[in-house]
């Protein structure tokens, strides 16, 4: 009975066709529809958001039990400054402030200028203390000074620096105790 089933199995295969290729067109909507080969939306763009506190870094932070005392410094004009305080109208409103910990040049305070929100930070190289030039000390130092130390401190018109002197005592010997 086996042999009789084997027989009959066996040509099954060789009356089958060849395999035919597909039509390319039973593939077209798999790839028009898929997220790979589908490509981005064009989004336009009117102009780049310029945001207003760009020019803005934060000069110190205090925090007070009614809010947050903020100074604002430009960066490019250094002498213009704008202080935020509790409870006082601001073209400025203090949204978050997130501590830095010890270092408070960590230290980032949102803020909301109009419709625009955005965030400030310290910024170390407005906060150091500019020196004189090291030239100019030099060319006001007089002779005989150490170097380091400036020329006449009223300048040319202004006081004259007091000259220290120790009175001579008077009368004759200085007087001793006697020892007896």
């Amino acid at each position: 009975m086996k042999t009789f089933l084997l027989i009959c199995l066996l040509p099954l295969p060789l009356l089958a066709d060849a395999p035919k290729k597909p039509l390319p067109s039973r593939y077209t909507s798999l790839h028009t529809s898929s997220p790979f080969t589908t490509p981005a939306p064009i989004i336009q763009t009117t102009a780049p958001v310029v945001n207003p506190l760009e020019d803005w870094v934060l000069g110190g932070v205090t925090k007070f039990p009614d809010g947050y005392f903020v100074i604002l410094m430009n960066k490019k004009k250094p002498e213009e400054k704008t202080i935020i305080q509790p409870g006082m109208h601001s073209e400025f409103e203090v949204l978050e402030v997130e501590d830095g910990g010890m270092d408070y040049t960590a230290t980032t305070v949102k803020l909301r200028y109009g419709s625009s929100q955005g965030t400030v930070s310290f910024d170390k190289k407005m906060l150091t203390v500019k020196t004189p030039d090291q030239g100019q000390s030099q060319e006001n130092r007089q002779p005989g000074q150490p170097p380091g130390v400036g020329g006449n401190p009223g300048g040319p018109n202004g006081p004259q620096p007091r000259l220290r002197t120790i009175a001579p005592p008077t009368g004759g010997q200085p007087q001793f105790p006697s020892r007896r």
